[in-house]
């Protein structure tokens, strides 16, 4: 069955499907940016903890049949005394009301004489900037490795539906340019 692709509804449909390959794609390079982050971009914040607090929150969203899907997010928000800068972790830990890994971090955070967070150079100036280490008295309590890789099946996730999403539409208006290059391959 051929796609009826004069048709306005068809067309609509087929654009709004290029839109969303391309919001994906700049999602997942956003995403990648983060996994292509090196050690050399980032710079150390060394300073002593003036407070850290773990908020459980319940995030709710309504799909279009109106069923409702509930989930906990976790936060581990930090501030040193040196510098004016809040300093945050997020995670949706699903229905769980705890985070024992955040739990561990600020344990170890409150006991430190020190604490050293990594995050971009580009970011010094920013409010809210992405960690990518956490240090507390030289012991590592949040691993570089982790948290860039932490994304990277979103990543795939998102560069196939971006890409997908581009080339059905591109396949449904202009289906010369797939077919030439297999009338390439048959003669050869």
């Amino acid at each position: 069955m051929a796609l009826n692709i004069r048709s306005n509804f068809v067309k609509g449909r087929l654009i709004g499907l290029f839109l969303l390959g391309v919001i994906c794609l700049v999602f997942a390079i956003e995403l990648l940016n983060t996994i292509l982050t090196s050690r050399a971009s980032l710079i150390p914040i060394r300073g002593t903890l003036e407070n850290s607090n773990i908020y459980i929150t319940t995030v709710s969203s309504k799909t279009k049949y109106n069923h409702e899907a509930i989930s906990q997010k976790s936060e581990l928000i930090f501030y040193l005394v040196e510098f004016k800068i809040k300093f945050a972790l997020v995670e949706n830990i699903g229905s769980d009301y705890r985070n024992k890994e955040y739990e561990e971090i600020q344990t170890k955070l409150k006991k430190a004489d020190s604490v050293t967070v990594w995050i971009k150079k580009s970011e010094m100036e920013f409010w809210e900037p992405k960690i990518f280490q956490i240090e507390a008295d030289h012991e590592i309590v949040l691993e570089f490795q982790n948290v860039r890789f932490k994304e990277r099946s979103l990543v795939i996730f998102f560069l196939l539906l971006g890409i997908g999403c581009i080339i059905f539409p591109v396949y449904a208006f202009y289906p010369r340019l797939f077919k030439s290059n297999s009338n390439l391959r048959k003669a050869a």
